[in-house]
């Protein structure tokens, strides 16, 4: 009876590994490869971690006068919205952190029961739109500077 013979390796290397370990860099090559890549990383760190600078169509347009109609809505935000003489819908968000959007005069006008109030209104973007499910036109989020009521 045979026994089989376990084969002897040619070579034996550390751990039962099948390569050669690769003998490790002298500190002079890391040194040279790493002032390479420095200024790589320093500018893509920098890239990366400043804030956008924006570009002339991220800014907000400014101010405009609307000749329109100021109406209040009952349960869809915002509460108050302007249906321009062109047919664009602004609304006024409701006050947050004691920030106005309307003025005094015009909010004294909405609680005496005035509405809906036409005139002209000089209305800031606030740099969003929404919608309601009932209106398919975006309406412009805006404050109002200031405005001229129309006496009939």
């Amino acid at each position: 009876m045979r026994v089989a013979r376990r084969r002897r390796a040619e070579r034996v290397y550390a751990c039962g590994a099948l390569e050669r370990h690769r003998a490790a860099r002298s500190t002079r090559t890391l040194d040279i490869l790493m002032r390479m890549r420095a200024p790589f990383l320093v500018a893509t760190v920098l890239v990366f971690s400043m804030p956008s600078l924006g570009s002339a169509e991220d800014a907000l347009p400014p101010c405009s006068f609307v000749s329109g109609v100021l109406e209040l809505w009952n349960g869809w935000p915002p509460p108050i919205r302007i249906v321009g003489a062109d047919g664009v819908v602004y609304g006024v968000p409701e006050p947050e952190n004691d920030q106005q959007f309307v003025p005094e005069e015009l909010l004294t006008l909405l609680k005496e029961g005035k509405a809906p109030i036409s005139g002209g209104f000089t209305v800031c973007p606030l740099g969003g739109t929404t919608a309601v499910p009932s209106d398919e036109r975006p309406i412009v989020l805006v404050s109002i500077l200031d405005f001229d009521v129309e006496t009939k």
